[in-house]
């Protein structure tokens, strides 16, 4: 009815603050200098309206119909354009778009250096990569706005008022005024633009600087202990200390095959990092973080791992030596994987989220040992006792069993799911909780009832699976293919 007014009465200086007019048909109607705040105009067909002097501030333009006849300010017309067609890569320098609903708006890689964005809803805008350069963002609604990259040097915040999340307020801060000397200990500052900021002498460790751009940037004196530096941009200009440099070199551009004896490396964040055959003779490696690193063929020998971080790192045909310091669980580990262990009385050993991948393990006694978390793809476990021993999240991927392994019927089954799948079998009320399931074929298989608590079925396949009962208190579905043939997110 109130569309029908508009159009048959026109509606000029008619307050519709807030009206919801959306989808209707408003051709040619007047609503020069009427009250359009908060309004839902999407879907709205206004070809031919006169919107002149209208008050548009925060209204919903998605998807409104305007054409050449439309008359209305070239502020508000440019709003429509971008919350319509999208502004990724658009030159909106110095532009007026203060009080406009740009929420969920693609303005990626925009240049909106100096804009006027005050009191705009930018609520879930893709700002990735945009230059905010001096903007004024003073009242702006950020909230879940994607800021990867934007380059926030000199824009206005206000402290009260401006609504951004805590991470890119505090990445403002540092850009913008500085952090010298600074307690930023475990940081999210990944994948931020912190382009010439001062960081010098802040304390960063643990902070997370994982694709963050740090060119010109200032970190001389830093203390970047456990930093994530993978993947993040430095350049010549980049003031940093030598031996994060080499940190950074390390997990960024790998380390194969290089000369790093002696090398001081204790406390750094090396997870991930490719330093196989590496000479690290003599190095100091105390406390660093090296789960999931590939260590195989490196020379360790004299180097000092004690509380080095060793979760999942490939340590097949690394040198030690006597002299090598290391944490006992971790020099089993490397015996294992280098000398294989057939036979070997492991009884009780504690070798959870130890990569085992392809270790020789045929007839050891394994009765009891902590075995959680830890790789054994592509291990041979034939004959070996493992009675009692906890598998839990253990990947058995393409592990060798045979007649003889003596191994819980649990585990037996999880091993049989992952290796050979499971597509419709019956597993009604089976117990596979704690489970690494992950990426395993269980499309249309019975799990009616099955015990599926805190069981990793990440990328697991689970299209038209019968899940009716099952207990999925705490289950990891992250990318799984749910029975109804939807992605989990």
């Amino acid at each position: 009815r109130l569309a029908w007014e508009i159009v048959t009465n026109g509606a000029p200086e008619r307050d519709l603050a807030g009206a919801d007019l959306s989808g209707t048909n408003l051709r040619g109607a007047d609503l020069h200098k009427a009250n359009l705040s908060g309004a839902n105009l999407s879907g709205t067909d206004l070809s031919g309206a006169n919107l002149s002097e209208g008050n548009l501030e925060r209204a919903n333009l998605r998807g409104a119909i305007l054409d050449e006849d439309t008359q209305i300010s070239g502020k508000w017309r440019l709003v429509w354009e971008i919350v319509t067609q999208g502004a990724a890569g658009r030159d909106l320098r110095e532009s007026d778009l203060s009080n406009a609903d740009l929420s969920g708006t693609n303005l990626s890689e925009a240049n909106l250096a100096g804009a006027d964005l005050s009191q705009a809803n930018l609520s879930r805008a893709n700002l990735s990569n945009a230059d905010l350069t001096g903007a004024n963002l003073s009242g702006t609604d950020l909230t879940g706005a994607d800021l990867t990259m934007a380059d926030l040097h000199g824009a206005i915040l206000d402290e009260e008022t401006t609504q951004i999340d805590g991470k890119w307020r505090l990445v403002w801060r540092i850009v913008t005024q500085g952090a010298p000397g600074d307690d930023l200990r475990n940081a999210d500052l990944s994948r931020a633009n912190l382009s010439g900021a001062d960081l010098s002498e802040a304390y960063l460790e643990g902070a997370n600087l994982s694709g963050a751009n740090l060119e010109r940037a200032n970190l001389s004196g830093a203390d970047l202990s456990y930093a994530d530096l993978r993947g993040a941009m430095l350049n010549e200009e980049t003031q940093i200390d030598s031996k994060w440099r080499l940190v950074w070199e390390i997990v960024t551009q790998g380390a194969s095959g290089r000369d790093l004896h002696e090398t001081d490396l204790g406390r750094a964040d090396l997870r991930g990092a490719d330093l196989s055959g590496a000479n690290l003779h003599g190095a100091d490696l105390i406390g660093a973080h090296l789960s999931e690193a590939n260590l195989e063929g490196a020379d360790l020998g004299g180097a000092n791992l004690m509380m080095a971080e060793l979760v999942m790192t490939a340590l097949r045909g690394a040198t030690l030596n006597e002299s090598t310091q290391i944490d006992g669980k971790w020099r089993l580990v490397w015996e294992i994987v280098t000398q294989g262990a057939s036979g070997r009385d492991l009884r009780g050993a504690d070798l959870s989220r130890a990569n085992l991948g392809g270790a020789d393990l045929s007839g050891a006694n394994l009765i009891g040992a902590n075995l959680e978390g830890a790789s054994l793809s592509e291990a041979n476990l034939g004959g070996a006792n493992l009675s009692g021993a906890d598998l839990s999240w253990a990947n058995l991927r393409r592990a060798t069993l045979g007649g003889d392994t003596q191994i819980g019927r649990k585990w037996h089954l999880v091993w049989e799911i992952v290796t050979q799948g499971a597509a419709e079998r019956d597993l009604r009320d089976a117990d596979l909780s704690r489970a690494d399931l992950s990426g395993a074929n269980l499309s249309k298989a019975n799990l009616a009832g099955a015990d599926l608590a805190v069981t990793d079925l990440s990328g697991a396949n689970l299209s038209e699976a019968n899940l009716e009962g099952a207990n999925l208190s705490g289950t990891i579905l992250d990318g799984a293919t749910m029975p109804s043939g939807t992605k989990h997110d």
